[in-house]
């Protein structure tokens, strides 16, 4: 287990896989002030019975949607299993938004190829390859970025695309 993530862990789980409270500590630990929850998609799989995909994608969205009432302006939540889409990836590049953890050797070049405007950073809290409680300290030390592209990933491109004006 990574040393930057054994704070977090008891007997190599996170303290926590669904309970907010660690969360927000290491929320504050890293400096993070909102933090997006997205699902773990291994229940929403293609191939599991439509009904059972739509029951586990509901039990979700209510799950996130009480977080979000009980922590107001902590969380962002992403709904789960909606339709199918109806343009191929391609013809929607320039559309996307990355998540890149700040580990990620692949970091700089992409930033030098697409920029970082669309460019967020990940900590993938609680998963024990996650970066938290260092994310930002990690981002921070890399090199090959520009105070620009350290802004655009701490939260400038993420506040864009939420519109979250308070944080731009």
């Amino acid at each position: 287990m990574p040393a930057h993530i054994k704070p977090l862990r008891v007997n190599g789980r996170p303290k926590s896989d669904f309970e907010v409270e660690p969360r927000l500590e290491a929320m504050a630990h890293d400096g993070f002030d909102i933090q997006v929850l997205i699902p773990n998609n291994s229940p929403f799989y293609y191939d599991v019975d439509a009904e059972l995909g739509a029951n586990v994608s509901r039990a979700y969205n209510q799950a996130i949607s009480r977080v979000l009432k009980k922590h107001p302006n902590k969380f962002i939540g992403i709904a789960a299993a909606r339709e199918k889409a109806k343009r191929r990836p391609k013809d929607c590049f320039n559309n996307f938004y990355f998540s890149f953890g700040s580990e990620d050797s692949t970091l700089p070049d992409v930033v030098k190829r697409i920029g970082s405007s669309r460019l967020m950073i990940g900590s993938d809290y609680p998963h024990p390859d996650g970066t938290s409680p260092n994310t930002v300290s990690m981002l921070k030390a890399r090199q090959g970025l520009t105070q620009q592209d350290i802004d655009n990933l701490l939260g400038g491109t993420a506040a864009e695309f939420f519109g979250l004006k308070q944080y731009l």
